[in-house]
């Protein structure tokens, strides 16, 4: 698959103007190719040599301005990132101290109950007893709390708690797997980018038969932030470490299975898609 055909295909819509022009840049290059043709027959390649250099001064000016467009989208979208993980290690940090409260309530819920048994039995026998006395009156009701034993209210109210930490739990899985996503997609953002670069100007280097382009990547684009950044790389082994440890309780094989991008190369799911949008769309 040629790399034009190949970028068009991995592409994140949302952010399709933000990559490299690639086949602009190659048209640039055909069209320098076509004009420099009255120029073949000049013996010492003096003519053409001047001619396409007239033409670089346009076609890195070109390159300039999309390598300045793509360090200062991935600079955002990197700072965007940041900014989530933050708020993702804080929510991490509720979750888990929340389900610490629960789990601490409970465990002394148990020990009470046993230390509580037979006051329990009196109140039954009382309520009961109470009751009994009441029945003929069929206006008179009784509250539910003073009816049902306290234990059994207690767990009532545990089962309560412990279903909205689960959904919490499960809410916050579901925010790492798209937050998870967002970060493969942008360090493929890097890699396409940089993969762009490399090939066009080396294109460039052998239409024009020089070594211009190479000498240009080298100083403006293998040092480029876009290409250099190791961040989004820390972001995601962070991601991974902090899900497997805190959410699946240190099982990677189950961690990685919830977290884990489909092969990009790969044509994604209905559901993946619209994890994309939707995620994206909210930063």
């Amino acid at each position: 698959m040629k790399f034009a055909q190949h970028l068009s295909a991995h592409v994140t819509p949302e952010w399709n103007s933000q990559y490299i022009r690639y086949d602009d840049m190659k048209e640039l290059l055909a069209q320098a190719v076509a004009k420099a043709q009255p120029y073949a027959d000049d013996s010492d390649n003096v003519l053409r040599e001047q001619f396409f250099m007239r033409v670089d001064e346009h076609f890195f000016q070109y390159c300039e301005k999309e390598a300045t467009k793509i360090n200062t989208f991935f600079a955002e979208k990197l700072a965007e990132a940041l900014r989530r993980w933050e708020t993702m290690k804080s929510q991490v940090g509720y979750v888990e101290q929340s389900r610490r409260r629960v789990s601490h309530r409970s465990g002394a819920s148990v020990a009470d109950a046993s230390a509580n048994n037979e006051q329990n039995d009196e109140k039954k026998s009382s309520i009961i007893k109470h009751r009994s006395n009441r029945s003929e009156d069929p206006s008179v009701t009784t509250p539910l709390t003073r009816v049902l034993p306290d234990r059994l209210v207690e767990k009532t109210r545990e089962k309560q708690t412990q279903r909205i930490q689960y959904r919490k739990r499960n809410d916050l899985k579901l925010a790492f797997s798209e937050f998870y996503l967002m970060l493969v997609l942008l360090q493929n953002y890097q890699t396409l980018n940089f993969t762009g670069f490399r090939k066009i100007l080396k294109k460039h280097d052998k239409l024009f038969q020089t070594m211009r382009g190479e000498e240009w990547r080298k100083l403006h684009i293998d040092s480029a932030p876009f290409h250099t950044s190791k961040r989004v790389e820390q972001l995601i082994n962070d991601v991974e470490t902090l899900y497997t440890d805190t959410l699946e309780s240190g099982d990677r094989e189950r961690a990685m299975k919830r977290l884990r991008v489909p092969p990009l190369e790969e044509k994604q799911s209905p559901s993946v898609t619209f994890r994309v949008g939707l995620f994206i769309g909210k930063n």
